[in-house]
């Protein structure tokens, strides 16, 4: 009953937006758009709003911990360099209706042990450690209208053993929306943590 109170007094637009934020709980406010403001934002039909908050609610649900794989694997691994890593979703974007196919990405700098050594990827060739590693940054890759991805934290750490040694992945930001719904401009930030873990054996994989 609170929800139909609090949409009583609202005209068409405010209400369907605020109805789509409670079925995907996700808090948007909203306010009567001024003339300016329909140039410089996107202005989303129903169904491109209820995408994108499917999309969200999709990432928030999520399990913390997901697999990572190598973006762009490289065919040797030097003593220090960048690269970046893909977080892999669990759920494939093909099967669901919204028709976003955003990925989301870790880049970071790293360094062995063997500083002065550029290794072969080879299957017998022990892996030297990570002497350090910095950085490090979250991002996405693909668009969704309207929406942006702040990263506000991000560390990527090694964990293990050197004969089993993993790297570690983790984010803590904010997907923040903006845009025009028929006279209404939306604003709404959701916070969401990714995680994931990825075993060196992959670096020395062809």
């Amino acid at each position: 009953m609170i929800g139909v109170v609090a949409l009583s007094g609202c005209n068409q637009g405010e209400q369907q937006v605020h109805q789509l934020g409670e079925k995907y709980a996700i808090t948007m406010a909203t306010e009567e758009a001024t003339e300016v403001e329909p140039e410089e934002l996107l202005e989303l039909d129903v169904e491109q709003v209820e995408h994108m908050l499917m999309y969200i609610r999709e990432s928030l649900d999520e399990e913390k911990a997901e697999s990572v794989s190598l973006s762009n694997p490289p065919h040797r691994l030097r003593a220090g360099g960048t690269t970046s890593v893909e977080l892999e979703t669990q759920y494939d974007p093909d099967e669901n209706d919204h028709p976003f196919h955003i990925t989301r990405h870790f880049s970071f700098a790293y360094e062995l042990e063997e500083s002065n050594v550029d290794l072969a990827l080879a299957e017998d060739e022990e892996f030297s450690s990570f002497a350090g590693i910095d950085q490090e940054a979250s991002f996405i890759t693909g668009m969704v209208p309207g929406l942006e991805w702040h990263e506000l934290t991000a560390q990527v750490s090694p964990v293990g053993h050197e004969d089993s040694q993993e790297l570690s992945f983790s984010t803590i930001g904010e997907w923040r929306g903006e845009f025009i719904y028929e006279d209404q401009k939306v604003v709404f930030s959701a916070e969401d943590e990714w995680a994931g873990v990825m075993s060196v054996e992959e670096w020395t994989q062809d």
